[in-house]
């Protein structure tokens, strides 16, 4: 899930509730075949870590500033919805 830029945000409605840490899509009902990256890809194809398409091992420094700075802006985006 990680490597897909999930992180866990489930509770006892939502066991399995997932969100984007850049985007902030949020998934959940997953099932033991689904893969997190493919799922990623066909819910949240706008999120700049799936456009990606790199493992975060080999994400560089100036890569990485870049999603920071579209997570501020996804972030403020979110707040005013």
């Amino acid at each position: 899930m990680a490597a897909a830029g999930f992180y866990f945000i489930g509770n006892k409605n939502n066991p399995d509730l997932v969100r984007c840490f850049l985007c902030f899509k949020e998934l959940d009902g997953w099932e033991e075949e689904d893969d997190p990256w493919e799922e990623h890809k066909n819910h949240a194809s706008y999120c700049q870590f799936v456009m990606l398409n790199k493992d975060e091992s080999k994400i560089t420094f100036q890569e990485m500033h870049q999603l920071e700075m579209h997570q501020t802006a996804n972030f403020a985006v979110r707040a005013t919805s």
